[in-house]
């Protein structure tokens, strides 16, 4: 048994207060588990004897109802004694971090003792969310202050975020996909909470309290010194959440907008906090960098204090020493916000119709995500191995695609990890261009009209130029042409594959396909019909279209390419058609249209084409077509110089060919999906 001895003072007067600690608790000075290092590990060191016995201590930690306790280290030594001693919370960091851990250590050794612990904590998550879509502090939460929905400290915001992780990163696949899409759920549900809680002072949105009523969102005191308030900390970590939301709504953005500007007005000048003997002070200083608040007053902004005695002052200087120095009640918290709103308004607002490149997206699956400087309170969690995996909360992936020859149109799946696609289950285009009327390789980009454009292979042979359509719902589309592309090479047996991608830097879209010119290039093994090269054209409305130019000639029959910007530099993603290789290489360019040079080695077995890139995160993933195999494979790369084969990881449907990932809204995905009910139903 232990002891912890705390000495409070009160004026002349000290409180001593002695508890007992039975494994539950730990010291007023808690070691944690350093959860970012931990995570970063490699699956080898999962599976070593220290990362099981963690793995262990772990497990041996968890309450009765799923979660684990605060404030100590889970990860140091097993818990010997009754679990229900144990008391869970969401609070300081806690169960988030144990639970990645579980995942990352299922995943590395497959022992179903981590994934049902998981499941019983993700489970609990779910249970513990009110149905107005907050969370409390621990569940069952109790009568007090704990029950109200907590954002002190950034409980809420933190489950957030990795219930949406849950969702989205393919680090969860061993989940099942009711999980899964429940997850995604409580995501959205919370969403709609921030904003019901967000607070309107005569008529005008501001910021958050730390705590919120759970029945009709009001603001609520928690502890004797935390009062009814604007908080400066804790709006922190919910703005930056809702920065990180990719294609933000009217009422995510109007939140963001209001609470950055309150930010703005709630700016403290010409002081600075420092310590003399040990306490915290504040002192004038016309130089020094702006603070913001703890907490302030709703109505006046003025900035607000409480000692022990609960009694609203409006200088800190008059609360105890006790709580003057151990407790926050000044940070940076505002200039984060600040960073990130530029960051963010550039993206969704200012250049919403300049800056958007639909083909790569942002550098993250997600709007805007923190600066590492920001606050604990308001940062979001480490992710596990594949970092910012999946498709940002109100977002999908959708792929486009065809089976057979394409006589039935357009075909559509959806995802939200880019590893499980499922079928959408009728066509949404039927073609009506070219000699043959075929739809094949259909390639889909969202453009900064908001519109998706589609371009896809009318026939085999004798078609001179490609198809093209647009849409702003992937429902109801414009009236289809045809784009006579190879008109000036009247000898063109063929276009194939017209590929899309739109060229942020300069602001139009690249077009590019193959074809064959018999006798243009030497045949070695190729049929006369069958040596293609690259070639494109390029427009800024699907009207007029620059002069058809060779983009890529590497001295062999090529097909299928792809372009994708990666960082400062061009990929050409493409397949080598010679005999008898048929498998996929990269190029690299400086620009978008080349000149594409140092062809890679095949990264891909024989008999693959049709690729399609999408960006998880730090890595990217490139899906093809195994023709012979009738199914399709893929990689993933950081550097597009080395390649992890993941083709058993992924699953498409049946019969599903060359096609292209491309995100969309989640609204989109709801449409497409009623569409299809009605289109079952007659």
């Amino acid at each position: 048994m232990r002891y912890l001895i705390q000495i409070i003072e009160f004026g002349r007067f000290q409180i001593i207060t002695v508890f007992v600690l039975v494994g539950v608790l730990w010291s007023s000075a808690p070691a944690r588990p350093n959860w970012p290092r931990l995570l970063r590990k490699s699956d080898e060191w999962y599976r070593s004897a220290e990362g099981r016995r963690i793995a262990d201590n772990i497990l041996s930690w968890q309450s009765v109802q799923g979660s684990w306790p605060k404030n100590g280290d889970t990860t140091v030594e097993p818990f010997t004694a009754d679990a229900n001693e144990i008391r869970g919370t969401f609070d300081n960091r806690a169960t988030v971090g144990e639970m990645r851990f579980l995942a990352r250590a299922f995943n590395a050794m497959q022992d179903v003792h981590y994934k049902q612990a998981f499941l019983k904590g993700l489970d609990h998550i779910f249970e513990a969310q009110y149905p107005t879509g907050g969370w409390p502090q621990s569940y069952p939460p109790g009568d007090g202050y704990h029950r109200h929905i907590t954002f002190n400290d950034g409980t809420m915001v933190r489950l957030m975020w990795f219930v949406r992780e849950v969702a989205t990163s393919a680090d969860y696949q061993f989940i099942d996909a009711d999980r899964r899409r429940a997850a995604q759920t409580a995501f959205d549900r919370g969403i709609q909470c921030i904003l019901k809680c967000q607070i309107s002072v005569n008529g005008k949105l501001t910021v958050w309290c730390a705590q919120h009523d759970e029945v009709d969102y009001s603001p609520c005191p928690a502890r004797v010194y935390e009062l009814v308030s604007l908080s400066g900390a804790e709006s922190a970590g919910i703005l930056w959440l809702l920065m990180s939301i990719d294609n933000p709504g009217p009422d995510v953005i109007r939140a963001i907008e209001a609470g950055a500007q309150w930010f703005e007005s709630a700016k403290l000048t010409g002081i600075r906090q420092v310590r003399i003997s040990g306490d915290r002070v504040i002192v004038k200083d016309p130089n020094a960098p702006p603070l913001w608040a703890r907490f302030y007053e709703i109505g006046t902004n003025r900035p607000i204090f409480a000692g022990r005695d609960g009694i609203k002052r409006y200088d800190m200087a008059e609360i105890e020493a006790e709580r003057r120095i151990h407790y926050a009640w000044y940070g940076s918290w505002g200039e984060s916000v600040a960073r990130g709103y530029v960051r963010w308004k550039e993206k969704w607002l200012d250049g919403a119709a300049e800056s958007f490149n639909p083909e790569t997206g942002p550098n993250s699956s997600s709007g805007i995500v923190p600066d590492s400087e920001v606050e604990d309170i308001a940062m979001p969690e480490p992710r596990q191995g594949r970092a910012k995996t999946g498709s940002s909360a109100g977002t999908v992936y959708l792929f486009s695609s065809f089976r057979k020859n394409g006589e039935d149109g357009l075909l559509l799946a959806y995802s939200f990890d880019g590893y499980n696609w499922t079928d959408l289950g009728c066509s949404f285009l039927k073609p009506e261009v070219g000699k043959h009327r075929f739809m094949r390789d259909p390639s889909v980009v969202r453009g900064p009209d908001g519109k998706f454009h589609m371009v896809w292979t009318t026939g085999w042979r004798d078609d001179k130029g490609f198809g093209y359509a647009c849409s702003k719902d992937l429902i109801h589309w414009s009236q289809q042409k045809f784009v006579e592309a190879m008109a000036s090479e009247p000898d063109t047996y063929n276009v194939w594959a017209p590929e899309l991608f739109y060229d942020e830097e300069n602001k139009r879209f690249i077009i590019c396909w193959a074809s064959t010119i018999p006798g243009r290039y030497p045949d070695y093994l190729e049929a006369h019909d069958n040596n293609h090269r690259l070639y494109y054209t390029t427009t800024k409305d699907f009207e007029t279209f620059t002069d058809t130019k060779l983009l890529f000639e590497p001295g062999f029959s090529v097909i299928d390419g792809v372009i994708v910007r990666f960082n400062d530099r061009y990929i050409l993603v493409h397949k080598d058609n010679t005999r008898p290789l048929r498998n996929l290489r990269v190029a690299f360019g400086d620009s978008a249209l080349g000149p594409f040079t140092n062809v890679s080695e095949p990264f891909t077995e024989r008999f693959t084409e049709g690729p399609s890139v999408l960006r998880l995160g730090d890595e990217w993933v490139i899906y093809f077509d195994m023709y012979r195999k009738d199914r399709f494979g893929a990689v993933k790369t950081r550097d597009f110089k080395t390649w992890t084969d993941i083709t058993s990881s992924v699953s498409f449907p049946e019969g599903y060919r060359h096609g292209t990932v491309f995100k969309a809204p989640l609204p989109i995905l709801e449409g497409l999906k009623r569409f299809s009910e009605q289109a079952a139903g007659n």
